[in-house]
């Protein structure tokens, strides 16, 4: 349905229902200004020329939303709309492609400058320094050097796709899925800062691989292949600190010399959200796991495994290296996060409690404080820990251990 010779009024855009099909009310005012009535109810501004026969159609913006650039509180009203379309004409009839005039002029912005805004933002600035670390190398070492040049207004649902097919043809499937989640946060803050139109999100309905999405139990057999590819070096005691703990691999990496306790055979891990919120667990140190830290004691500095630059090595520089051990080990479908799967699992068929192994690896359960463990050498989780680390420390160093009937203190059937 169209209708012509009508100038716009605020009250006529208003009012106008959607139909069936789209709606267009051409301005009588300014020649080839056109409001545009969806049947899903969205108004939107559009210039319309012709050239070489062909109709041009210039998106203005939409309807009495907020103008891009513009002063706060600016928006798309049927003034500011005739004066966009009085521009637009002036360029078309100088002869210039309105349509690269207005792209160039509306959103000059590549990701890499928006991602050089971000990471300048208070917003990222409020994360947690490991958060930081990893959204920075996420940008850096994955994102930026597949779609940085793009521009973020010409960002598709089919520039994240190939994105994250790129990402995950590395073996690195679930910090693909990370970089697609960080991509579509960049997009809304693209939004909130006016780089972009409040459009869909181009990363609604890519499908990534969670690490949540299955269970992974690493076998004996495997183990022992990983073991033999691990190699040495300090990427392969933070694996085996992570096989032996139950950690997670950034809580692995972040560990400093103040959180480990000697005396009580402890070490205090605090996962932070963000600067405001954060919490803290404690496990025991087993004997596999003090073997791998006092092997570090030489570092100088605060941290146990000590970065290239101030702070700690950093989580992401493993995915490469692991990509390559997997390889080796022939275990594709393993990662560095089913080591904490295994662990659990190892205790649970060791003969410990569900809920006890559920401690150690820190889920919180029901009811549940942080101040509720309470760990001595001999208490039960200092024996969950130790049995199954033992077994696991077995495993990898291809003694082919056994799941045994626990007896007593934590003793377990190995051959």
């Amino acid at each position: 349905m169209k209708r012509s010779n009508i100038a716009l009024t605020p009250t006529l855009c208003q009012r106008t229902k959607p139909g069936p099909t789209k709606v267009t009310l051409w301005d009588a005012s300014e020649l080839g200004l056109a409001l545009v009535i969806t049947p899903a109810g969205n108004r939107c501004w559009w210039f319309v020329a012709r050239r070489a026969g062909k109709q041009i159609w210039v998106r203005i913006g939409e309807y009495h939303q907020a103008i891009p650039g513009g002063d706060p509180g600016e928006v798309w009203t049927v003034h500011a709309a005739r004066i966009e379309a009085g521009k637009l004409r002036k360029l078309h009839d100088e002869g210039k492609d309105i349509r690269a005039e207005v792209k160039a002029k509306r959103n000059p912005h590549d990701f890499d400058a928006l991602a050089k805004d971000y990471l300048a933002s208070v917003g990222y600035r409020e994360l947690a320094k490991r958060s930081q670390q990893n959204y920075k190398g996420y940008l850096e070492n994955h994102i930026q050097p597949l779609i940085g040049k793009r521009l973020v207004e010409d960002l598709t649902h089919k520039d994240i796709v190939a994105m994250h097919r790129a990402i995950e043809a590395k073996g690195i499937r679930i910090t693909a899925g990370f970089c697609v989640d960080l991509v579509s946060s960049l997009l809304d803050y693209a939004s909130d800062i006016g780089w972009r139109q409040r459009v869909m999100n181009p990363c609604r309905g890519v499908k990534v691989v969670r690490s949540e999405d299955r269970e992974r139990v690493i076998t004996a057999d495997e183990l022992e292949r990983i073991g033999a590819s691990l190699g040495e070096g300090h990427k392969a005691d933070i694996i085996r600190l992570i096989a032996v703990s139950g950690m997670r691999v950034g809580e692995a990496v972040a560990v400093t010399w103040s959180d480990i306790n000697w005396n009580a055979m402890s070490v205090t891990i605090t996962e932070h959200k963000t600067k405001k919120i954060s919490r803290s667990k404690v496990i025991p140190i087993n004997s596999s796991m003090g073997e791998i830290l006092k092997a570090q004691a030489g570092h100088v500095g605060p941290w146990v495994w000590r970065g290239r630059k101030l702070g700690h090595f950093r989580a992401v520089s493993l995915d490469s290296w692991w990509a390559d051990v997997k390889t080796a080990a022939k275990v594709p479908d393993v990662w560095i996060h089913d080591f904490r799967r295994t662990f659990e699992t190892v205790g649970v068929e060791l003969g410990f409690p569900p809920a006890d192994m559920d401690v150690l690896v820190g889920h919180k359960l029901p009811g549940m404080q942080a101040t509720y463990i309470h760990l001595s050498p001999g208490g039960i989780l200092a024996q969950a820990s130790e049995a199954t680390s033992a077994w696991i420390s077995a495993a990898l160093n291809g003694k082919k251990p056994r799941l045994g009937v626990r007896v007593g203190a934590g003793e377990t059937s190995m051959v």
